[in-house]
């Protein structure tokens, strides 16, 4: 059964979603966030575990540690997505086609990474013909809230909140400010979350979707 009515665009994460956590790219992206945090703040071996635990806690993503820290995001993206290579890592997913041309509207990527490693996931997947645009961070936004990102997209091209789907795999980053907002949001990820639709895959998105809907 459907529970999503009219959606005519989609914003989607890239790391965790268009891939998932259990990938080797996103693993290598996660060792070295870690890594980039400790050798910025001079954290000691013994020490950087507890650290980073604490730090996933404590901020919804890293751009609003990196803002408490004053820290350097640009130096933050050329260190972590600009040593990662997704053609090593990732291979094209004749699956993950299927899925966006299943999901009728346009398709946007909205990522923390930068416009190279979107493209070279993208690309390496086989879709980058299938999305309609791609907003890394200090491009089209520089904010440290992916809402900010949604609300300028969604200006451009003129649809209400509710007829655009937001896909991550992360609540706190991807999802709270948009779906206190109003936009339909679906998590993808194992654990469910208290009042948000959930699935396991973003391979099981089309079957949520009403392209002329009539009930939820």
């Amino acid at each position: 059964e459907g529970v999503i009515v009219v959606i005519e665009a989609y914003f989607l994460d890239l790391d965790g979603t268009m891939h998932p956590r259990t990938s080797a790219l996103y693993k290598a992206m996660s060792e070295r966030i870690r890594s980039w945090f400790q050798s910025q703040l001079h954290i000691p071996n013994d020490e950087v575990d507890a650290f980073y635990a604490d730090l996933k806690v404590r901020y919804p993503n890293p751009l609003c540690a990196i803002e408490d820290f004053k820290l350097d995001p640009r130096t933050f993206q050329d260190d972590v997505f600009g040593r990662l290579n997704a053609t090593k890592t990732l291979h094209r997913s004749g699956r993950m086609r299927q899925v966006l041309r299943a999901l009728k509207g346009k398709k946007f990527v909205i990522t923390l990474a930068t416009r190279d490693h979107a493209l070279g996931v993208l690309n390496t997947l086989g879709v980058a013909d299938l999305v309609n645009g791609i907003h890394p961070w200090g491009d089209s936004w520089t904010t440290t809230n992916k809402y900010d990102a949604y609300e300028g997209i969604r200006l451009q091209i003129g649809l209400p909140r509710e007829s655009i789907l937001v896909v991550g795999d992360s609540y706190e980053t991807d999802l709270h400010h948009a779906h206190l907002a109003g936009y339909p949001c679906v998590l993808v990820s194992s654990a469910p979350y208290p009042g948000v639709m959930t699935i396991r895959s973003i391979c099981n998105l089309p079957g949520l979707v009403i392209k002329e809907g009539s009930k939820t």
